[in-house]
């Protein structure tokens, strides 16, 4: 196998030698070329990474649209996501329901874990529809105080607080990564 093959054979991706120890012995020089998957680095292997830094990035990327869409100056408004991130947590939810349902079809868990997985579920669902409600009390007391102080802290970090936790609690408790 010359360079080029050994190339294409990685398909973009970036080849790691395997330490020769770990290597079987072989004539060919390249039997110990390994791919590396982009999506295979540490930082995304971290649980508490993606539950709670992809909810940020989320939270950041939702008050960025919000501002393309509304075609105004920024506004404080703007990253009052708590009612988008329990939604989404609600949706989540119900989409893992139908993942267990499908496993439950192939007989891919046995019924002991299926009946744990989707108990788990559904109490998750029950705090995230609490969580919700609570978010839309929260913006129906503190929308008309959203320039105090106050209001910010409620609408802002409360709110939005909510809806990460509850996205972090379902990726490491619910799902699990």
């Amino acid at each position: 196998m010359n360079d080029r093959a050994a190339a294409s054979h990685c398909a973009g991706f970036e080849p790691l030698q395997l330490l020769s120890s770990f290597a079987l012995p072989s004539t060919d020089r390249f039997s110990t070329l390994r791919c590396r998957h982009p999506l295979d680095h540490p930082m995304l292997n971290n649980p508490y990474l993606v539950a709670l830094g992809i909810p940020l990035l989320l939270l950041l990327c939702g008050a960025v649209a919000k501002k393309l869409a509304r075609r105004d100056d920024w506004r404080r408004s703007d990253f009052f996501l708590g009612l988008e991130l329990a939604l989404a947590d609600i949706g989540a939810g119900l989409v893992y329901l139908y993942d267990l349902q499908r496993m439950n079809m192939n007989h891919a868990l046995d019924t002991a874990t299926l009946g744990i997985k989707i108990g788990t579920t559904a109490t998750f669902l029950v705090i995230a529809f609490g969580g919700l409600l609570w978010v839309l009390s929260i913006h129906q007391d503190w929308e008309q105080h959203a320039a105090s102080a106050k209001g910010l802290i409620w609408l802002g970090v409360v709110s939005n607080a909510v809806g990460i936790i509850l996205f972090a609690v379902f990726v490491l408790f619910v799902k699990g990564v």
